[in-house]
């Protein structure tokens, strides 16, 4: 266990993914159980699943989206 919990940084994607999906599967549950109404579900469905996309892309490519923020900010402070 010790091991797993040194390199636990290595599961970020997997952690991104996994919680991602388990947000879209439990809006999806809740539109099918009338919970939530059918469109207002899927809307949300479809965001979770987008953000899921967004955060594994963004843990994956971490250095890129932090030297964009870095240029980001040099032009906007000039």
């Amino acid at each position: 266990m010790g091991k797993f919990l040194r390199n636990l940084g290595a599961y970020n994607k997997t952690t991104a993914a996994a919680l991602g999906s388990g947000a879209a599967l439990a809006t999806a549950l809740l539109g099918l159980g009338n919970l939530l109404p059918e469109s207002l579900a899927g809307w949300l469905t479809a965001g979770a699943a987008g953000a899921t996309t967004v955060a594994v892309f963004m843990i994956r490519n971490q250095g890129l989206v932090d030297q964009l923020g870095d240029r980001a900010a040099d032009l906007l402070n000039q």
